[in-house]
């Protein structure tokens, strides 16, 4: 096995991928360029999300995903103006839009556990 040490595995999401099927977004000219999180990062979001009580805070382990899985994007506005991506229009997406960034997250979390399957895989091998 050889590892690949410069690629960022990062993936690119569309209106039209399965994750926006049946959404208010299904079909909508937009790009979400996504680097799969890694073990370390979801640890500490699963940890910064989890209560006390030991109890995840869903939509909050849910914000910080997005926050820290969408690296870049091609969105625009209602006047057609593209959307800046950094942290600010980040939160103010996921705040607005919790479907929207709720399917960025689930597709983040997707990649990861392929991720993670493809290398159980390729040790075993």
């Amino acid at each position: 096995m050889k590892f690949n040490m410069s690629n960022n595995n990062s993936f690119t999401i569309t209106g039209n991928d399965k994750v926006f099927e049946g959404s208010e977004f299904e079909g909508l000219n937009f790009k979400i360029t996504i680097k799969p999180l890694t073990k370390t990062q979801l640890r500490n979001i699963r940890k910064e999300s989890t209560s006390g009580k030991g109890n995840l805070d869903d939509l909050m382990f849910g914000s910080k995903v997005f926050q820290e899985s969408v690296i870049d994007w091609d969105i625009k506005d209602e006047n057609d103006n593209p959307i800046i991506c950094d942290e600010k229009n980040k939160k103010i997406i996921d705040e607005k839009f919790p479907t929207f960034s709720g399917r960025v997250s689930s597709a983040a979390l997707d990649s990861f556990r392929k991720e993670e399957e493809r290398f159980e895989e390729e040790t075993k091998n």
